[in-house]
């Protein structure tokens, strides 16, 4: 059994993602925004363990891992 598995409380969700590297009011939206089109975040027990590119976390992942890729409608 996978640790996946064995953890409930494991969530995986990936998608696009939008995050910011510092200050948008102090340095600009410009240089602080970075946009991943295929993310990866991690929670256990509600904390974030993971967080990146897919390519990159889904290796450091158990194998087994399932990953929610919610799909947003307009």
């Amino acid at each position: 059994m996978s640790r996946a598995a064995s953890n409930p409380e494991m969530t995986a969700i990936r998608g696009p993602v939008l995050t910011y590297t510092g200050d948008a009011f102090l340095k600009g939206l410009e240089s602080t925004m970075r946009h991943e089109s295929d993310a990866i975040v991690v929670m256990v027990g509600g904390k974030i363990t993971h967080f990146g590119p897919a390519g990159e976390v889904r290796s450091q992942l158990p194998r087994g891992t399932p990953c929610v890729t919610p799909y947003l409608r307009t």
